[in-house]
């Protein structure tokens, strides 16, 4: 395997950071609208905006091994 092989695998691409996202069991309706504006988000994202993206939420800007999945929680505030 070359150098530029094995960076390209840990360049993170939409599809492998939708396939590492968990939400929880439970749901509600407001919640799963929210899903799905994420999922979109995170499809309609150049290279570059999803790389920082994965920096956010991982600390890394790359896949790494370490992070087998993100997870998603939801807070429910009351006034």
């Amino acid at each position: 395997m070359t150098e530029e092989y094995i960076y390209k695998s840990l360049v993170p691409t939409a599809k492998h950071f939708l396939s590492r996202l968990k939400f929880p069991d439970v749901v509600f309706s407001g919640q799963v609208d929210t899903i799905l504006y994420l999922k979109k988000f995170i499809k309609e994202m150049d290279l570059q905006m999803l790389s920082n993206f994965m920096r956010f939420c991982t600390g890394s800007d790359l896949v790494v091994k370490d992070v087998d999945s993100i997870s998603v929680t939801f807070l429910i505030l009351k006034a």
